[in-house]
């Protein structure tokens, strides 16, 4: 019974984890959002970036920031449900960074973003 009643708990709260995300469909949207995976990676202000992810439990799922095809970083996570990085882009060099979003070894998200120590945006494709 107690196993039964921590799954209902882990499971209402895993919902509500995934709430916090707006659904848009939208193609400029800044979130990718499926049944089991919601993610945002959002420019702060003239310098940083957050990537927010909401998964299920032990559920694997990696990030990835590239430059030029080349990964400057990667963080892989499996235990956490809810997970909120943020990225200073003040430390890189300026330049053209991809942020990836990774499920099964595939990118499921990704966003490319300009910096040049004046500004930060968005890249149009």
């Amino acid at each position: 019974m107690k196993t039964i009643a921590l799954s209902l708990t882990l499971l209402v709260l895993a919902t509500f984890s995934f709430a916090q995300f707006p659904q848009s469909s939208a193609s400029d949207s800044c979130c990718y959002v499926t049944n089991d995976l919601r993610a945002a990676i959002i420019d702060n202000d003239r310098s940083t970036v957050d990537v927010k992810i909401a998964k299920l439990p032990n559920e694997v799922v990696k990030i990835r920031v590239r430059d030029n095809n080349e990964i400057i970083h990667q963080t892989r996570v499996k235990k956490e449900e809810i997970v909120d990085l943020k990225f200073d882009l003040v430390n890189y060099p300026e330049g053209k960074y991809v942020f990836e979003i990774l499920k099964k070894n595939q990118v499921v998200y990704s966003k490319e973003i300009e910096f040049n120590n004046e500004n930060i945006a968005f890249a149009k494709k």
